[in-house]
């Protein structure tokens, strides 16, 4: 619900950026109006049910908060949202949580080498087609580098690496 927002936030000619540290005040706000809307689309009765079910929800626990928002399948932040929205969690909890969790990943770091290089795994992610289709948009001046970037969902900065992933032998 809250990529929908953003679409219909789009279709109105706003182009946020998904990266937090690219975006304009508007945009920010724009970005709460997204959650709040998501969060309001939680169904109540069943959403406050599986929410008494996690023992420490209210309290903030984050544990509980992410086993609810990976039960509902909603991001980490838009359980504490929903849950000031309906008054069973002071927006100081929300705060605190919201900044810690800016700095820890969503999900824990995979074991073992890290895995393929990032080219590798936006390439895989995104296709080949798509990429070339982004970025020769990109080289052509159709669309901007924040544009490229969000949806390549990388800095420009690795453009170059994932060129080179693209156009290898094999």
């Amino acid at each position: 619900m809250h990529k929908f927002a953003h679409a219909l936030f789009y279709a109105a000619g706003d182009l946020t950026s998904r990266m937090e540290s690219c975006r304009l005040l508007e945009q920010e706000r724009l970005q709460m109006a997204a959650n709040d809307f998501a969060a309001a689309l939680l169904p109540s009765k069943p959403f406050m049910t599986l929410m008494y079910s996690y023992p420490g929800v209210t309290e903030g626990n984050a544990g509980a908060l992410q086993k609810v928002a990976q039960r509902v399948k909603v991001s980490r932040e838009t359980i504490p949202r929903r849950l000031v929205t309906l008054r069973k969690v002071s927006k100081k909890v929300y705060t605190q949580k919201r900044a810690t969790w800016k700095n820890t990943p969503w999900h824990p770091p995979r074991g073992g080498r890290g895995g393929p290089p990032m080219e590798v795994r936006v390439v895989s992610r995104n296709g080949h087609n798509y990429i070339r289709w982004v970025l020769s948009a990109y080289d052509q001046a159709l669309i901007s580098s924040s544009a490229a970037s969000d949806y390549l969902r990388v800095k420009p900065k690795h453009f170059d690496k994932i060129r080179r992933v693209l156009f290898s032998p094999g």
